[in-house]
């Protein structure tokens, strides 16, 4: 996510006028997705475990076969699809969600 946070931030930096809007506008923007990959995260916590190594065979299999019949973007989620569209003239929809091969405004 540091990529993403510092495209961002060079964005609201370059069209921002103070430092306090600047930084208020990025929290605003952020929060939402930040607080989608930490729940993300906790799920994925609470299944781990040891596993044999026939055991992640397996489950390296099962995952590959699940992505492909689901396709990645059902899977990931749309915390992970988040993108800074730097061509919008609109400092409050320049998040955006990259869906279907197309940028859309994050709701």
């Amino acid at each position: 996510m540091a990529l993403e946070d510092a495209s961002l931030l060079a964005l609201l930096l370059s069209r921002g006028e103070s430092l306090e809007g600047v930084f208020a506008q990025f929290e605003k923007s952020r929060r939402k997705r930040v607080e989608a990959v930490v729940e993300a995260g906790r799920r994925q916590k609470s299944n781990k475990g040891e596993v044999s190594t026939v055991g992640m065979y397996i489950r390296n299999t099962f995952i590959s076969l699940l992505f492909r019949i689901m396709g990645v973007e059902r899977i990931v989620g749309k915390a992970w699809r988040y993108r800074v569209d730097w061509e919008e003239a609109n400092i409050n929809k320049v998040v955006k969600w990259w869906r279907d091969g197309k940028l859309i405004d994050a709701a």
